[in-house]
């Protein structure tokens, strides 16, 4: 291209003499020369198509038309943060009085805070995988919506990033009620976990969770000085004691993180119950002084799979004592101590999928594909302070597999439990394995089959597995059936709407089918102590205003048998954190 030549001197310039004019026709020849190389550099810039304000706010668009064409050794060069406000001030449809109000009195999330939980900087190597992980971190903040971090100008070998975030309404207080299996539970509280757009959360009030009444503080920092430490504390006063709880933490926060440091302290007293068919048949006070200690190491992410290894410390003290409810004293629960170092190994693999209306209503979600595992193992005895010779083993294992194109089947195993050496046999293990199977799970009419199977061996006496109510089997009491196995399968089929009511709300609905039961191996389990099942129908209502955490979950389910402690209907209004 031929650049144009620079233009004439203004009127009042002169040239004081014949021996200055060759200066200054030199600095008219570099700025001509300046002005074709910039215009030529203009020329090698490749610009995103942009789009609308609206578009961006809503997320609608999720191409990125730059990834494919980026050399593999470019640079970073600018970062662009573009932060959105709960709602649309350009949008007419948003143009209503606690529309502007909302935006108004209320603190947008702070670029810092955002650039700090990038894991991108200027001038780093370009590296698609960390410009996905830093959209998933924004992603995964409950006051975010959603966020977007894309190539936004490539100019020969240095990208421009662009972030897009869009806040939600983080500051709630005033009432909360849930019931649910025949219990129901309340509290009054004010809350925000985005208080002043630094990301920490403040909540405190009176809480009823439908076993103990107390007031509470809870506090959490998860940019310690815009640093990567965590700060989380909790304290509460309950009718029956009292629970507190202390962690600072690193945690390995994106996959290619090397190092990790957590140290954790709690000290709980309260009143502990043991059910059967629902009712409480004995309750003792419960002491628990814990601690956990542990460091971690990796080499990051290595040809696609994080490799990690931890080391720790765990001390848990449990001190049991009869109060003024306990019906026998001579059978309380024994005390007990454990203390013991452990090693732990894990193993993820990077892969995730971008997809909507899986666990949230209109949402992006990051849904893991992958497969990840991971092991613990610890020695207790005398030496490490535990009153017993020990064997403490945990481990998970998960992965997702494709049994056709349009479904999804994700399996979950997680275990743990102690290795008594003197008697030779578990105490307190517990395995549970979780399989869910989607069907059609990209589309607003989906299947759900959702099969959970729990066995334990010689669990304590302050511990029991049970069903019915908000741990499964939607159409009985809460805490109904209690054993050392259960299982539990539900047949949901669920239908997304295409609905954004009020530009407030998203809806989802359910119908369901529980089938499950909870039992000890060759023992009379009573009344009712067989498998039990219920159907019903279910409503999802979530705010897409309002912190992505929760959401509101109406049930109604009958149970298919009867008997004295089984009413005709189940009707459970709570709130949870997927659907």
């Amino acid at each position: 291209m031929t650049a144009a030549l620079p233009a004439a001197p203004p009127t009042g310039w002169r040239l004081i003499s014949y021996r200055s004019k060759f200066p200054a026709r030199l600095l008219c020849g570099l700025a001509a020369l300046s002005t074709a190389l910039n215009l030529r550099a203009d020329d090698l810039c490749e610009e995103l198509t942009p789009e609308s304000t609206q578009e961006q706010f809503e997320f609608r668009l999720q191409e990125d038309t730059l990834s494919d064409r980026i050399p593999a050794d470019a640079t970073i060069g600018q970062i662009y943060i573009k932060r959105f406000n709960v709602f649309d001030s350009e949008n007419p449809d948003d143009d209503q009085w606690y529309a502007r109000l909302a935006n108004r009195w209320r603190w947008i999330t702070r670029e810092k805070v955002i650039r700090d939980m990038l894991l991108i900087e200027p001038g780093d190597s370009w590296s698609a995988q960390k410009v996905a992980e830093s959209e998933r971190l924004l992603r995964s903040q409950n006051y975010i919506f959603d966020a977007r971090v894309r190539p936004r100008r490539l100019c020969r070998d240095q990208v421009d990033v662009e972030v897009i975030v869009r806040d939600v309404w983080t500051l709630t207080g005033g009432v909360s009620f849930s019931t649910g299996g025949g219990e129901s539970s309340g509290s009054v509280f004010v809350s925000d976990i985005n208080v002043l757009g630094s990301g920490s959360s403040l909540s405190f009030g009176r809480s009823d969770d439908g076993e103990r009444t107390g007031e509470f503080v809870d506090f959490r920092d998860p940019q310690l000085g815009s640093s990567r430490w965590q700060l989380v504390a909790r304290a509460s006063e309950n009718e029956d004691g009292f629970d507190r709880r202390l962690a600072i933490q690193q945690p390995f926060f994106a996959l290619d993180t090397e190092r990790q440091y957590q140290a954790e302290w709690g000290d709980t007293e309260r009143d502990d119950k043991l059910y059967f068919r629902g009712d409480d048949v004995e309750e003792f006070a419960h002491s628990i002084d814990a601690r956990e200690f542990s460091l971690g190491w990796s080499r990051g992410l290595e040809n696609g799979v994080t490799r990690r290894w931890q080391l720790g410390w765990n001390y848990q003290k449990h001190l049991f004592s009869a109060n003024e409810d306990t019906r026998d004293p001579t059978a309380l629960p024994e005390d007990r101590t454990r203390s013991f170092p452990w090693l732990g190994f894990s193993h993820i693999e990077d892969e995730f999928l971008l997809s909507k209306n899986i666990r949230a209503i209109g949402r992006s979600e990051d849904l893991y594909i992958g497969q990840r595992w991971g092991l613990r193992l610890g020695a207790a005895g005398s030496a490490t302070g535990s009153d017993e010779s020990l064997w403490y083993l945990s481990g998970s294992y998960e992965n997702t597999f494709h049994p056709w194109r349009d479904s999804l089947l994700q399996s979950r195993l997680i275990g743990s439990g102690f290795w008594d050496t003197t008697e030779d046999d578990w105490e307190n293990l517990l395995v549970t394995n979780n399989w869910q199977w989607r069907i059609h799970p990209f589309s607003r009419s989906q299947w759900l089959v959702d099969l959970r199977l729990d066995y334990t061996r010689n669990l304590t006496r302050d511990r029991q597995l049970l069903l019915g109510g908000r741990s499964g089997l939607r159409g009985y009491p809460s805490r109904f059936q209690t054993g050392d196995r259960s299982f539990l399968l539900s047949l949901e089929k669920r239908y997304f709407y295409d609905v954004h009511l009020f530009r407030l709300f998203y809806i989802g609905s359910a119908a369901f089918v529980d089938v499950g039961r909870a039992w000890f191996a060759g023992e009379d389990n009573g009344e009712n102590g067989g498998v039990l099942s219920n159907v019903g129908v279910g409503l999802r209502v979530t705010s897409s205003r309002f912190r992505s955490d929760r959401m509101l979950s109406v049930d109604l389910a009958y149970p298919l048998e009867s008997g004295p402690d089984i009413d005709s209907y189940e009707l459970s209004i709570r709130g949870r954190q997927a659907f």
